[in-house]
């Protein structure tokens, strides 16, 4: 299959989602939340961003299953998985910053085949096939070639449970000794794009969901990088935690999450 009709669907409602947040981005001031659980919020512009692309996927795909980080599976025993986070970056879109983005990806039969990431403020718009490349607003990208962590900026989540947070914050104190430099960026769409075309060179979350970082990682893949588990073993749907770097560097991040451990 070359998913072609998949990939033309994902990228426009991936726009047409972004829009709708930008309405929502220009009055931040103005904008309400809910507590989520202790470290993730909620707001009116992450449902109606997820309204948009669920109703859109069951419109056009109604076969298909969904797991929305906002509404969980719809028909999980479909062969399709769609995978949607509104918004990704949530806390950074209520505070007013731009690192946030709209993320979609597609396993089938649990392989991931496709990948759409839109960064709308930064205009800014990520997609990769299996087996095509990696695009940035339909130009072909690259990992960056650096080949020492210690030329290298990394960035890392810490996830949101307790002990992920304390295990995070273990790895950014590593990093930062042996890295330029470490920084956490509020989205792992911005992270895991940023990674793929050259910004940076690597990424670590010690536990990741699914609709965060599936999209990133076949972008990544795509682009010439490398993405596993904290063990090194390569990445898919059932991993619980993620290292992805430029693929130079790997052996070097990996070696960063047994000191942290």
């Amino acid at each position: 299959m070359n998913w072609v009709k998949e990939k033309q669907f994902a990228l426009k409602i991936s726009q047409q989602a972004g829009r709708k947040l930008l309405k929502f981005f220009s009055q931040t001031k103005k904008l309400t939340f809910n507590k989520k659980s202790k470290h993730e919020i909620v707001t009116p512009a992450d449902i109606a961003s997820n309204k948009i692309i669920l109703s859109a996927i069951q419109k056009n795909f109604p076969s298909h299953g969904v797991l929305s980080e906002e509404t969980g599976y719809y028909q999980r025993e479909s062969d399709y998985l769609w995978t949607i986070d509104p918004l990704d970056g949530t806390t950074n879109f209520a505070m007013g910053s731009p690192l946030w983005g709209v993320c979609l990806s597609l396993f089938y039969r649990q392989e991931l085949v496709l990948a759409v990431a839109n960064l709308p403020y930064m205009r800014e718009l990520y997609w990769a096939v299996k087996g095509q490349g990696s695009y940035l607003n339909f130009k072909k990208i690259r990992v960056a070639q650096t080949k020492k962590l210690s030329n290298a900026i990394i960035t890392y989540c810490y996830g949101y449970s307790d002990k992920s947070i304390v295990q995070g914050h273990k790895m950014s104190l590593v990093l930062r000794e042996k890295a330029i430099d470490a920084r956490q960026l509020g989205s792992a769409a911005v992270e895991t794009c940023w990674l793929a075309r050259g910004r940076t060179q690597g990424f670590l979350v010690p536990k990741a969901n699914l609709w965060d970082v599936a999209p990133g990682v076949l972008i990544i893949r795509e682009a010439g990088g490398k993405a596993t588990n904290f063990k090194g073993e390569d990445w898919n749907i059932k991993s619980k935690d993620l290292l992805a770097s430029n693929g130079l560097i790997h052996h070097e991040l990996l070696k960063v999450v047994d000191r942290a451990e």
